[in-house]
């Protein structure tokens, strides 16, 4: 799979996990802990591929694109403070619902900004099959983190979000 087509199966991914949390009533303390908890792993890991694999790769192919990268990265610096107050947040609170709504709006403007103007940069700069082998990368990268952090649970992978 190339890594266009990786980054919006985890935006839909995301979505969907948002869209879930939406549909659950004030009371769902449980279920809105789970579902938070999935959002922070998710989020954090895809926060970890682009950071520590995408950008890096477009950095050395595409000098043109520093100042689109930095403003990516400021977004995820921004996103990960979210996810680490989510993770510190019982559901009933109302900061829960404030941050996670935070969050949806952060995480969708981030994607819509990635297919908008990240998306076409890829495809102007690398062919088919760089997309491709850097796809695969994004992935066996991912799996890496997967495989690191699972035992440890989903707040583990925030410190793979937060890029110093």
């Amino acid at each position: 799979m190339d890594c266009i087509t990786f980054l919006l199966q985890d935006h839909e991914k995301i979505e969907e996990i948002f869209s879930e949390l939406a549909r659950l009533g004030e009371h769902a303390i449980r279920s809105k802990r789970v579902l938070a908890d999935q959002l922070i792993e998710r989020i954090s890991l895809h926060i970890a591929v682009e950071e520590r694999v995408l950008y890096p790769a477009i950095r050395n192919e595409v000098q043109a694109s520093r100042t689109l990268l930095d403003e990516y990265a400021d977004d995820h610096h921004l996103i990960s403070s979210i996810l680490a107050r989510l993770a510190e947040t019982p559901p009933s609170a109302s900061e829960f619902a404030r941050d996670s709504h935070e969050l949806r709006d952060r995480v969708r403007g981030h994607a819509q900004h990635e297919v908008r103007e990240l998306f076409p940069l890829l495809q102007h700069s690398f062919n088919a099959g760089s997309l491709i082998a850097l796809g695969k990368e994004l992935e066996r990268y991912k799996r890496y983190l997967q495989d690191e952090h699972s035992h440890e649970g989903p707040r583990a992978f925030l410190d793979e979000a937060i890029i110093s």
